[in-house]
């Protein structure tokens, strides 16, 4: 697979990494997806007991990146975060082991197919499979394991950073040096 040849939108970014976590979860297609609203929002009127949610982060431009035709690509890293969001079930000791423990049901086993789902995910184009719609594989950057519990309800986050880079599309599909 080539890397850093297909311009990008950040729209069809973010619906590419739904897409793949709603594949690789094992979620319903209605527990996966992107927003821009704080997770407390989300837990008013819950997708479901457990669900994740896309959100772009940051991104930063990567000057001096250049084509074979000595034109200047726009480069941008980008970071985004996927929270799992879980009912929050403790025992009569308020004790929360099951969040970590069950292998199926918990918080911290829906994290790690988030991160199977992610971690060098390469994002084929659509049109040219063999070309990608990325400059490199995703990256996890961090995931914040202890589980925080959010002031609405009996609800916990487990959130991760990614990395993402990519040739933003733009007109022309260049930009000015």
């Amino acid at each position: 697979m080539t890397f850093g040849q297909v311009p990008v939108r950040i729209e069809d970014l973010v619906e590419r990494l739904v897409k793949q976590l709603q594949a690789r979860t094992g979620l319903p297609a209605d527990c996966v997806f992107e927003t821009l609203a704080d997770d407390q929002d989300h837990c008013e009127f819950p997708a479901a007991d457990r669900f994740v949610t896309v959100t772009p982060q940051r991104f930063q431009r990567v000057p001096g990146l250049w084509d074979g035709a000595g034109r200047c690509l726009e480069g941008w890293d980008g970071t985004f975060r996927v929270a799992c969001l879980s009912r929050f079930a403790s025992d009569q000791q308020l004790r929360s082991t099951r969040e970590l423990r069950d292998k199926t049901r918990s918080a911290l086993a829906l994290v790690l197919k988030v991160v199977d789902g992610l971690d060098g995910y390469k994002m084929p184009s659509a049109t040219e499979p063999t070309k990608s719609l990325l400059r490199e594989p995703v990256k996890g950057l961090d995931i914040d394991v202890r589980p925080k519990r959010l002031k609405v309800g009996p609800w916990s986050v487990i959130g991760s950073a990614w990395s993402v880079k990519f040739i933003l599309a733009v007109p022309g599909g260049t930009a000015d040096p």
